[in-house]
């Protein structure tokens, strides 16, 4: 991102990766063509706040069990006898 927003003679801008036009380097989205910048270097849950990962995670956990809790049961109902 450019620190020096009065200085006439730094360049703080670079070209959209979608249309080529050249744009500010700190804009989320490209004035011309409409497409979004997206820094690729960084991870998509680095930005996001840590209760929505772990929340993220106990789902996803909570539905596996879900999905293999009744094979489960039928698989011991069949050993068990």
């Amino acid at each position: 991102m450019c620190d020096e927003y009065f200085d006439v003679d730094d360049d703080c801008s670079i070209p959209c990766p979608a249309c080529g036009a050249e744009i500010y380097d700190d804009v989320p989205m490209c004035p011309q063509c409409g497409e979004y910048i997206v820094d690729s270097g960084r991870p998509f849950w680095s930005n996001k706040p840590r209760w929505l990962f772990r929340l993220a995670v106990i789902l996803v956990i909570l539905a596996a069990i879900g999905f293999a809790l009744p094979w489960l049961s039928t698989l011991f109902r069949l050993v068990g006898g």
